[in-house]
């Protein structure tokens, strides 16, 4: 039976958590409530991100390339909003190399921000410690519940492999893009002589 309510739950777990992406103007400034970052390949489809299910999707089946998003829980202090922010895997290096450094991602306070003004542009992640009271970050969410909401995917069609593999494979990642910009940077250095 269909039960209705005048007032919000005070636990609203049961609620999905809104998305956001680095804007194209400005930039998001929170604090990092998950422990973990959880990706998976998405296509641009439909006019909005979805999985990639590694099916005979519509998406892989019309050619549509996908690209690999992180997704993790932040908490933006300001707004008092919790959020799910999604990343490329460029951009998710930072976190990752922050989660190897701290041994968590949870406390981790980034600004997100692109380096030029398009939709596209490159996302650049700053880092640091949260250094406030730990009982004034919100508690943790189920970040494959939160996706599942988001996906409309039933909990039990989603697969969370161990995710060293994604963080060894970002770790790889962070060091070919780390290796492509010393040679830019070298490059630009021998064009000004």
């Amino acid at each position: 039976m269909l039960e209705l309510d005048s007032s919000p739950p005070a636990d609203p777990d049961g609620q999905p958590l809104p998305i956001r992406r680095t804007p194209t103007n400005g930039f998001i400034l929170a604090t990092v409530t998950s422990r973990k970052l959880l990706g998976t390949p998405t296509h641009y489809w439909g006019g909005r991100t979805t999985p990639c299910t590694h099916e005979p999707c519509d998406a892989c089946s019309s050619g549509s390339p996908y690209r690999w998003h992180a997704y993790l829980s932040a908490f933006d202090f300001p707004r008092q909003l919790h959020f799910l922010f999604e990343c490329t895997a460029a951009a998710a290096a930072a976190f990752v190399k922050f989660a190897s450094e701290h041994e968590t991602l949870r406390g981790c306070v980034f600004r997100a921000a692109r380096e030029g003004k398009r939709q596209n542009s490159r996302v650049v992640i700053e880092t640091n410690v949260y250094t406030g009271r730990p009982d004034a970050l919100p508690r943790e969410p189920d970040l494959v519940g939160a996706l599942s909401r988001l996906w409309n995917i039933p909990l039990d069609q989603i697969s969370t492999p161990d995710i060293r593999r994604t963080q060894i494979a970002l770790s790889v990642l962070d060091e070919q893009i780390a290796a492509k910009r010393r040679l830019e940077t070298s490059r630009k250095n021998g064009e000004e002589s």
